[in-house]
C-alpha cells in the first residue's frame, strides 16, 4: 500500500477528533489532567466546526479562489489539454456547447470546449479503471477525431496522473499544457504535473451548484452532510502537504 493513504485517512474529521481524544485520554491516565482535557475539548470543538457550514464555505474558497474558472476563449493555446478525470459526468445529453450550462461544470465537458476554442490539437485523458476510456468515448461523440485523443489509463492518484501523462506528452515532445480538473483539486494539480517539468496552464472548470453544501438551515447549525464535505476538502489540504513532503510536488 502506497504509505501516503495512511495520511490520508486522517482527511477524515472522525478520525482527527478520534487521534485527539486518544491523545486526551493518555495524558489524563498519565496524570497530565489539565492537559488531557484540552485535547479532549479540543477534538469535540474540531467535530463541531467540521460539521458546520460556515467552515466547509471558508475551507473550499480557500482552494477555488487560487485558480478560478474563466471562459475558455481566454486561454492561450498550448501544445496539449490534460483532463484529470475524477469527477462524475452528467447525462451526454446535456448541451456541450453552453459555457454556463451543466457540462462546464465537469472537467471533460469544459475540456471539450478548450478544444472546441482552438486552445490545443490534442486533449490527453488521464484516469485510471475506465475512467479516460469513458471521457474518450464521450469526446467522440460530440465530434472530436480520435486522432486528437490520448489516454493515460494506468494512474490511480494525482500523481500518477502527472507521472504518466508527461511521459506520454515528452514522446511527443509537448510541453506546455492546459490542465482541467475541479477548481477544488487544482492546487495538488498544478504542483504535481509542475514537478514533471511541464509549463501547466490552470484551466478549472466551472463548480458544479450541486456541489457546494445545501444550507437548508443556519450556517452556524452542524450538519452530518457538511462533516462529509470537509472530508474531501481536508483531503486536498492534506494531500498537497503529503505530496510535497514526499517530493511529489
Amino acid at each position: 500500500m502506497d504509505t501516503s493513504s495512511y495520511f490520508y485517512d486522517l482527511c477524515y474529521p472522525t478520525s482527527q477528533t478520534l487521534l485527539l481524544a486518544i491523545i486526551g485520554l493518555l495524558l489524563w491516565i498519565n496524570r497530565r489532567h489539565k492537559t488531557g482535557i484540552a485535547f479532549l475539548a479540543a477534538g469535540l470543538l474540531w467535530l463541531v466546526a467540521c460539521a458546520t457550514p460556515v467552515s466547509t464555505t471558508w475551507l473550499t474558497g480557500s482552494l477555488e479562489r487560487q485558480y478560478p474558472p474563466r471562459d475558455a476563449a481566454t486561454y492561450p493555446k498550448v501544445d496539449a489539454i490534460v483532463v484529470i478525470g475524477g469527477d462524475s459526468p452528467l447525462s451526454e445529453q446535456q448541451d456541450w456547447s453552453d459555457e454556463e450550462g451543466p457540462m462546464a461544470t465537469t472537467r471533460v465537458g469544459f475540456g471539450y470546449l478548450l478544444y472546441k476554442a482552438g486552445k490545443a490539437p490534442i486533449i490527453l485523458l488521464s484516469g485510471g479503471s475506465g475512467g479516460a476510456q469513458r471521457m474518450a468515448a464521450m469526446l467522440e461523440q460530440q465530434g472530436v477525431p480520435p486522432s486528437a485523443l490520448r489516454i493515460e489509463g494506468r494512474s490511480s492518484n494525482t500523481y500518477e496522473n502527472a507521472l504518466y501523462s508527461s511521459h506520454m506528452l515528452a514522446d511527443e515532445k509537448l510541453r506546455r499544457i492546459l490542465l482541467v480538473t475541479s477548481p477544488m483539486h487544482m492546487p495538488r494539480a498544478i504542483a504535481s504535473f509542475r514537478k514533471q517539468g511541464l509549463e501547466v496552464i490552470p484551466a478549472s472548470a466551472r463548480t458544479s451548484p450541486a456541489a457546494k453544501p445545501l444550507l437548508a438551515t443556519d450556517k452556524w447549525w452542524p450538519q452530518r452532510a457538511v462533516l462529509w464535505l470537509n472530508h474531501h476538502i481536508l483531503h486536498e489540504y492534506i494531500g498537497l502537504a503529503v505530496y510535497v513532503l514526499s517530493g511529489r510536488a
